[in-house]
């Protein structure tokens, strides 16, 4: 299954889980696909390492 199969596949299975989608393909469409398909945050893997880091914390930290 693709990496957007499994996203919605978890999503709906478990829909408390909060997901970071990580991908080399920052494309706009992409980013907006994937916060669509349940995803809490979406990192680049051309942003700095930290950038995902920031991420988990953001997300971890967050109510919804």
């Amino acid at each position: 299954a693709s990496p957007m199969g499994e996203l919605r596949r978890l999503t709906a299975e478990c829909p408390g889980v909060k997901t970071v989608f990580y991908s080399g393909n920052n494309s706009p469409e992409l980013v907006i696909e994937a916060m669509g398909a349940g995803a809490k945050a979406f990192v680049s893997k051309s942003e700095e390492p930290e950038a995902i880091l920031r991420a988990i914390r953001k997300v971890v930290t967050s109510d919804e």
